[in-house]
């Protein structure tokens, strides 16, 4: 199976996305894979069964921070709800050592995780700035911070946001 169908799977199974929807995230992210933003996935029975991408992001005023937006992620829909979202969150964590990661989303999905009170705008407007969550993986590093981000690539397109 290919990064492209099982975020085409996932995406298309979810209430929320359309087919075009799913389509565009799915072409998103082959095409960050393409751009060399880093890729994580977990496979099970010989099959990668989740897959998640993480863009770098820059913090205007503590350009010294090392976070990431994570975008897309999915799990096939046959393997969801059995952790395996916060599993390859947990292990794409850990191989980036990153300050923090941010993240657009559904709050039913990321709110929990994604939970350090923050300051730090998206690096596109967007009409969904509630769902521009954080998690800090160093404590305190996005106490006390306002500021704005930008990233480069595929993800700084305006129609994503």
């Amino acid at each position: 199976m290919t990064i492209h169908t099982l975020h085409l799977a996932a995406f298309s199974a979810e209430p929320l996305y359309g087919p075009e929807e799913a389509r565009t995230i799915a072409d998103l992210a082959e095409t960050l894979i393409a751009e060399g933003q880093a890729s994580f996935t977990l496979e099970r029975e010989g099959t990668v069964v989740a897959h998640a991408c993480y863009t770098p992001l820059r913090l205007v005023e503590a350009p010294q921070l090392k976070a990431y937006v994570m975008a897309p992620l999915a799990v096939l829909p046959a393997w969801q709800k059995q952790g395996l979202a916060t599993e390859l969150m947990h292990q794409a964590e850990e191989a980036l050592d990153a300050d923090a990661i941010f993240v657009l989303g559904n709050p039913l999905h990321y709110a929990r995780r994604f939970s350090t009170p923050h300051q730090v705008s998206p690096p596109q407007p967007t009409d969904h700035a509630a769902c521009w969550f954080a998690r800090a993986l160093k404590p305190g590093v996005l106490d006390d911070l306002k500021s704005a981000s930008q990233i480069d690539g595929a993800l700084n397109n305006p129609e994503l946001w």
